[in-house]
């Protein structure tokens, strides 16, 4: 029986759509009789992340067997015989040895990619060797179809529980304004901020350097590549924040904080988030100055979205929800 759910499983063409909340879907098949082996080739600073996700499919399933995607890690496979494995990270980095022995075990295959600095050619290839793609961001479903990934579905990595959530800050983390997002591209937002947030402590997360421009603007405190622990801590201390390029795992992670957010619109938010009532969204920049002002103004309507945004992040935008959802896409029917 369980032989002819993983080859349906295997063979079934699975559209790409957003999927129901785990609460109201039916279970396609039995969980409690899968074997999972999860692949770790996430990066160092990211450790946390395969640790939470092996945590939290052992609720679902009968057995969960964790290893490093070293050299050679195909080795493992003939003697652990799982029903699925599923690979965290990038496998382009995985050689083509190890690459073929996956190919060659009978095993659903799935990969949930750390694709949020972007794709490649080497990334696509390796990706299509797998059954089923699950990707950082809804924009790069297209490029997955094109080098023949038949099964591809948008599954953000969610927060840390440990590490985002509400806490105590020391006064260097605290702002008025927290800005996250490349000043190079939205040179005309920082400019508005700066007019309408005048005499505000703002704080800017930026992986560029500010122009000479906005960098003689003393309304500003750039940042650079902060620490995750740094990174909730700002999270934290922040009044209001702005995503001018919202990724949802940024968005799932401060929210877990507590923060009241404002996102530019993006089809990603509308899967995993709920615009309008945990997160507020703009469409323009004439929005986004209306918006600001407003709630800048309102600390109880901004507490009201932050405490909406807390909640969900403990339970639907949870890594037991992730996971769930890969499992119901896996083996959907």
């Amino acid at each position: 029986m369980m032989s002819d759910l993983l080859e349906q499983a295997k063979s079934k063409e699975i559209p790409v759509s957003p999927i129901i909340s785990a609460e109201k879907r039916p279970l396609p098949v039995d969980y409690k009789k899968i074997r999972v082996l999860l692949c770790s080739g996430m990066p160092d600073e990211d450790w946390r992340s395969e640790q939470i996700a092996a945590d939290e499919l052992r609720r679902l399933v009968k057995e969960v067997i964790t290893i490093k995607a070293r050299p050679s890690f195909g080795m493992s496979l003939s003697l652990l015989n799982p029903d699925l494995i599923v690979y965290m990270g990038r496998p382009d980095a995985i050689s083509q040895e190890d690459l073929g022995v996956m190919q060659g075990s009978s095993a659903v295959k799935a990969v949930w990619l750390a694709d949020n600095d972007g794709t490649s050619e080497a990334l696509g290839r390796a990706a299509a060797c797998f059954e089923h793609v699950f990707t950082q961001h809804t924009v790069h479903i297209p490029f997955y179809q094109s080098v023949g990934c038949r099964r591809v579905s948008h599954l953000p990595f969610s927060s840390d529980p440990e590490l985002y959530y509400p806490k105590p800050f020391d006064e260097d983390y605290r702002s008025d304004l927290l800005i996250i997002g490349d000043s190079s591209r939205h040179l005309f937002c920082f400019k508005s901020i700066s007019k309408i947030a005048e005499g505000l402590k703002i704080k800017v997360i930026s992986t560029d350097a500010p122009s000479l421009e906005l960098a003689a603007l003393e309304t500003f405190e750039w940042i650079r590549e902060p620490s995750p622990v740094q990174t909730a801590n700002y999270y934290n201390g922040a009044g209001a924040i702005i995503h001018l390029e919202p990724q949802v795992r940024q968005v799932i992670e401060a929210a877990a904080c507590g923060a009241f957010q404002i996102a530019s619109v993006h089809p990603d938010l509308y899967e995993y988030m709920c615009p309008g009532e945990d997160v507020v969204i703009y469409h323009s920049l004439d929005e986004l100055e209306a918006k600001l002002i407003y709630y800048l103004d309102h600390p109880d309507q901004r507490r009201v979205y932050s405490s909406r945004a807390l909640g969900k992040s403990r339970y639907d935008y949870s890594y037991l929800q992730m996971v769930s959802r890969l499992l119901y896409a896996v083996f959907l029917p």
